[in-house]
């Protein structure tokens, strides 16, 4: 991308972040007239999906204002003082991130919920994914918060004064997607249950498991 100024590898950054807006906003936006215009009320499931949607939006922001600050370039080539800035952006953004996660998962669990609602067993153990989906994420969000010691949590340069990040990432990764297959299954179970044709049946599960496409970017951040 010659033309802005930008070459590899954080060219790749701006065009990733700028299309994740885009798309996001735009997903969105079908959700909200679908509500609110076909097949309403608006609930729980949606408004987590909002917020979802606004920490994904503010995500790719922080990364896009990173490129400014070095992200993307090596550290000969840029300054102490905007090092220092990208980690800060780095360190919030990882927050942003793992709420966001929360809140994606939320969505499902409520989504669900909604679903199945006369089933009273299957509510509660989606009850429980939200539960354990809720306790994990403060957890990683604090442990994100306190990853290196304070005054400067954001300072990884110093790793003997930093948790394990890969064991962090690691764990966040390994638990969140246990937590979304765990939605996958259930979402499953009732679809398979209902007395309807196996072709629509297949194809309601198929848009659920679409859900699992969210492994992929936890499994690449690693």
């Amino acid at each position: 991308m010659p033309a802005f100024g930008l070459t590899e590898p954080f060219s790749y950054i701006v065009i990733v972040g700028s299309t994740a807006i885009i798309w996001s906003l735009l997903t969105l936006a079908i959700r909200i007239f679908l509500r609110t215009k076909i097949n309403g009320p608006f609930g729980w499931d949606d408004v987590a999906c909002c917020v979802a949607t606004f920490l994904g939006v503010l995500y790719s922001t922080i990364c896009l204002t990173q490129v400014g600050f070095g992200l993307g370039r090596h550290s000969e080539d840029v300054t102490p003082s905007m090092i220092r800035t990208s980690r800060i952006l780095g360190w919030i953004n990882s927050m942003i991130y793992n709420c966001g996660l929360s809140c994606s998962t939320l969505s499902m669990c409520f989504l669900i919920a909604r679903v199945c609602e006369v089933q009273k067993r299957k509510v509660r153990f989606i009850h429980g994914v939200a539960f354990t989906t809720t306790l994990f994420g403060l957890a990683t969000i604090l442990a994100t918060a306190l990853q290196c010691r304070l005054p400067k949590p954001w300072d990884i340069s110093r790793p003997r004064h930093c948790l394990d990040l890969w064991a962090l990432y690691a764990t966040t990764s390994a638990v969140f997607s246990a937590l979304e297959l765990a939605n996958m299954l259930a979402a499953t179970f009732v679809v398979w249950r209902l007395h309807m044709p196996l072709c629509p049946k297949i194809q309601v599960v198929a848009l659920f498991a679409l859900r699992l496409l969210i492994l992929a970017p936890q499994i690449i951040r690693l």
